[in-house]
């Protein structure tokens, strides 16, 4: 799956709400600023900037770029397989400039 397609895929599916939510990215959220919701509203507009060839990881993942509630710029790396859910973890997610989420 290339950038293009993986980035139509986080959108549509943080659209329809279809996202399985990782414990780390879950408990990383508990310390930053933003909320579930937040995220799947940012991750509608979500723009891939790094993708990630599929050589040591179970799914294909990227590294995202999306504004948190209209202003606040968040990165976060996504997993998914066409067709399915969107995976979601937070390696080096950033909401309120402290990295907690890393």
């Amino acid at each position: 799956m290339n950038a293009l397609i993986k980035q139509t895929f986080i959108r549509t599916k943080a659209t329809e709400r279809k996202i399985k939510w990782s414990r780390h990215a879950l408990n990383a959220l508990a310390s930053e600023l933003a909320s579930v919701g937040d995220i799947e509203i940012a991750l509608r507009q979500a723009e891939v900037i790094e993708d990630y060839p599929h050589l040591h990881r179970y799914l294909p993942d990227c590294l995202v770029l999306a504004f948190v509630l209209s202003d606040m710029p968040t990165h976060c790396v996504i997993a998914g397989k066409h067709g399915t859910r969107l995976h979601f973890d937070c390696y080096g997610l950033h909401t309120n400039g402290t990295g907690v989420g890393r």
